[in-house]
C-alpha cells in the first residue's frame, strides 16, 4: 500500500533520483494490462444555507440598561460571532425573527484587563451588533422584553 506522500519522495520517484549528477530515465511501462483501482470521488462540502449558520452567527442578545433604552428607539443589541459582517447579521436576524432590518451597526469590543491577585490577564474580545428594525416591528423573544 503506497502512501499519499510517496509521490513526493525522491527515492520513490525515478525521474528525480540522481546518481553521480545524472538523472535516471523513467521506467518504461509494459504493455501488459494492469489492474487499476477505480478513481475515488471525494465529496466536496455542500455550501450550507443561511438556515444552518444563522443560529451560530448570533451568540446571544445583550440585555443591559443601554439596550433597554435603545429598544424604545426600535434598536436591539446582540453579541455576534467575530467573523460576522453587516450583511450576514442582517440575513440571520431577518430569517430567525421574521422582521425587516433597516440598518446594522457593528462594534468590535476589546476585552477588559483583569487581575486576580498578582496575575494579570485580559478577557476575550467580542463583537456587538446594533440592529435597527422598521417602525412597528419588534423582537419579542429577547429576554427581559
Amino acid at each position: 500500500m503506497t502512501s499519499l506522500l510517496d509521490r513526493f519522495s525522491k527515492k520513490n520517484n525515478p525521474t528525480q533520483a540522481k546518481t553521480d549528477g545524472a538523472i535516471k530515465p523513467a521506467a518504461v511501462k509494459s504493455s501488459a494490462p494492469t489492474e487499476q483501482k477505480p478513481a475515488v470521488k471525494i465529496a466536496r462540502p455542500v455550501k450550507k444555507s443561511t438556515e444552518d449558520f444563522s443560529h451560530r452567527l448570533l451568540i446571544r442578545p445583550l440585555v443591559s440598561e443601554k439596550g433597554a433604552y435603545l429598544q424604545a428607539a426600535n434598536k436591539y443589541l446582540f453579541e455576534v460571532a467575530r467573523t460576522a459582517n453587516k450583511i450576514t447579521v442582517q440575513n440571520a436576524i431577518e430569517q430567525l425573527y421574521d422582521v425587516k432590518v433597516i440598518k446594522v451597526n457593528i462594534l468590535n469590543q476589546d476585552g477588559k484587563k483583569v487581575r486576580v491577585g498578582r496575575i494579570r490577564g485580559k478577557r476575550k474580545a467580542w463583537k456587538k451588533a446594533v440592529i435597527t428594525l422598521q417602525p412597528g416591528q419588534r423582537i419579542t423573544t429577547v429576554e427581559g422584553v
